[in-house]
């Protein structure tokens, strides 16, 4: 079992994680975040696509959404306007963890973590493993989910001859 959260080795699995590659200029090494896009809408972290998602009919929030830098602000940014709650927020997880893990970097370290069962730890009784342990870990089945695709995805293209 990997019991993963927001800090440590396996943040990345988490939904508010800004993947930065290490990139060189002039010797100097710096971090870029590397957005996810879907439906050609670039997102900063899974969880900007999640809270524009949900506030589609606020078309104000949903810019200043897009705008804001780091994950940690949006909750404080959407609080006085009430979501969509019509919109499934698990369905909109696993669409933007596949579209997340589609970035090679990311979707290697998911395949790296073989056939071992992911826990989010988390206090959450929906998302993680929830304070006593018996929480429905939602996280962690979609992200064994994606990388149970991401393995098939590779095992096809190796059939067919191709190099991913």
């Amino acid at each position: 079992v990997i019991k993963f959260k927001e800090d440590g080795e396996y943040a990345f699995m988490c939904s508010g994680y800004e993947h930065r590659p290490m990139q060189e200029e002039n010797n100097v090494y710096f971090a870029v975040t590397v957005p996810i896009v879907i439906d050609e809408i670039k997102y900063s972290t899974v969880t900007h696509y999640l809270y524009y998602q949900k506030y589609k009919h606020a078309k104000k929030l949903r810019k200043k959404i897009l705008e804001q830098r780091d994950a940690d602000g949006l909750e404080r940014l959407c609080k006085y306007t009430e979501p969509n709650e019509s919109i499934s927020d698990e369905k909109l997880v696993i669409d933007a963890t596949r579209e997340k893990f589609q970035i090679p970097e990311l979707g290697k370290k998911l395949i790296a973590t073989g056939d071992t069962k992911l826990q989010y730890n988390s206090s959450d009784e929906f998302w993680g493993i929830g304070i006593t342990g018996k929480g429905r870990n939602r996280l962690g089945e979609i992200l064994q989910k994606v990388r149970y695709e991401l393995n098939r995805k590779k095992s096809f293209s190796k059939k067919e001859g191709k190099q991913q």
